[in-house]
Parts: structure tokens; sequence; C-alpha cells
């Protein structure tokens, strides 16, 4: 089973410098993980000239929902759980410090339970699993941009001693993605 797929960005650096311009720096040194949700995020992503080209070049653009910074600290990582909401991909873009950090993926036959992070006054839903019932079956550095099954179990750890920055573009769950992971 594919549990991602690579996506070519050209001029990825220009995209990365502009996304992180608009990183909150405050949150760089956070001791715990960080789902951040800029107000009106899709309209100002939107307005980077470079990342609205490269989701139009891969026929995102009418399918996004919204865009998220994810932050894990130095040396940390996220309990095993599958992502809440509707949506069932995620176009993933590494931002900072993305090198030797890890989206592991797992099989398991439990199910999962609800938990419920508060980040900055929002309540934020997902379900983890408890990692004795799972097995670890994939895993990938992300240091490229990849589209992501976020409804399959996976975690991400960061071994670095600095904060893991990804941007999270989230899609419609209409969007038919099949053919990419066959």
């Amino acid at each position: 089973m594919k549990y991602y797929v690579p996506a070519t960005v050209d001029n990825l650096n220009v995209i990365q410098e502009k996304v992180f311009s608009m990183f909150p720096k405050e949150l760089l040194n956070t001791k715990v993980n960080n789902l951040f949700y800029l107000p009106d995020n899709v309209n100002l992503f939107l307005s980077i000239p470079e990342l609205h080209n490269e989701l139009d070049k891969l026929g995102l653009t009418a399918n996004v929902f919204s865009f998220a910074f994810y932050i894990v600290p130095p040396t940390a990582g996220t309990p095993i759980h599958i992502d809440s909401g509707d949506m069932t991909h995620s176009f993933n873009i590494p931002i900072k410090n993305c090198e030797n950090t890890f989206l592991n993926f797992y099989k398991t036959e439990s199910q999962p339970f609800k938990n419920t992070y508060v980040m900055y006054d929002k309540n934020i839903n997902y379900y983890s699993f408890s990692p004795a019932d799972c097995t670890l079956t994939d895993k990938l550095e992300m240091t490229t941009p990849h589209i992501i099954k976020v409804k399959e179990p996976h975690n991400v750890i960061n071994l670095n001693n600095r904060s893991r920055i990804t941007l999270l573009v989230r899609l419609k769950s209409n969007i038919d993605l099949s053919d990419l992971f066959q």
C-alpha cells in the first residue's frame, strides 16, 4: 500500500523562504507540537505566486480548503494517530529543519481513541493508537514535498535539535487522487 507520493515542486527554495517569512517566529522555540492556522490562510498562502503556480500545476488549487503550519519541537514526536475531519489527503511541504525528521506509517487492527489538543484557544481533534498495537510499515524523511494519506496511522519524529516546520496544504475530501496511489 502507498501511504504517500512525492510531488515535484519547482522553486521550492523560493516557496520555503516566502512561507517562512509568514511563520510566527514566537513559535520557533515551542516545547510542544503546534498545528497553527493563520487567519485567512487560503487567500494568504495563495497570494504567494510560486506556491499558487505549483498547486495549479499539480491540479490541487481548487481542492485546497486550508493551510497550516505544523511545528514539532527538537528531539520530539507526535503520537501515532489519524487526522480528524473530512480530509483524506494533505500536501506537505518541508519549510525548515526537516532533515532527519521522519513521517512514519503503521499498520494496526485496533480502533483509535479520540484526543483533543488545545492550541491557541482552538480545539484540535485527532484519533490516536497505542504504540503497542501498531507495527511500523513505512518511513519517509520529510525533506521533499509529498502528498500523504492522513487517514492511515502515522506519526512524526524529529531527531534534530531544532524545531521542524512544515506547511500542510489540506485538501478537500472530494479530490480523487487514486491514480497517484496505485
